[in-house]
């Protein structure tokens, strides 16, 4: 199949990739819970602004320490996921439901998994980069 320059019509649909999260039980043990991040697709320059502007992000952390560089770095990492990801699935709030991709909630689950943000960021990367070779 030829690929068409200048369509944009795959950009506009979101490639969706699992991702676990590896969560401690009460052994301490790792147990990996999967959840489906719904990415924006990227051209190279979207994706260079979407990094740039975590970036410029971080030039606001210089002068922050404690809690305060920690509360900081959440903000600035839940920020980031917005612009990678156009929401999930398989996340539920307390009361059982669906919890809607939001800024407070995407924190809440970097807080709660210190490993979220690193492994949403490498599914981003593969959805993006790799994507013929994902079956996307």
């Amino acid at each position: 199949m030829a690929f068409k320059l200048g369509t944009q019509e795959a950009l506009d649909k979101p490639i969706a990739r699992k991702v676990l999260l590896p969560v401690c039980n009460e052994a301490g043990t790792p147990v990996n819970h999967q959840i489906t991040l719904l990415y924006h697709r990227m051209t190279v320059e979207e994706i260079g602004a979407a990094y740039a502007a975590l970036g410029e992000d971080a030039k606001l952390l210089e002068e922050l320490s404690g809690p305060a560089l920690t509360a900081a770095v959440l903000d600035m990492h839940a920020n980031h996921v917005l612009r990678l990801a156009v929401g999930w699935k398989e996340v539920q709030a307390d009361d059982g439901t669906d919890a809607a991709f939001t800024f407070d909630n995407v924190r809440a689950l970097l807080n709660a998994v210190p490993k979220a943000y690193d492994k949403i960021t490498e599914e981003f990367q593969k959805a993006n980069r790799g994507g013929a070779a994902l079956g996307n």
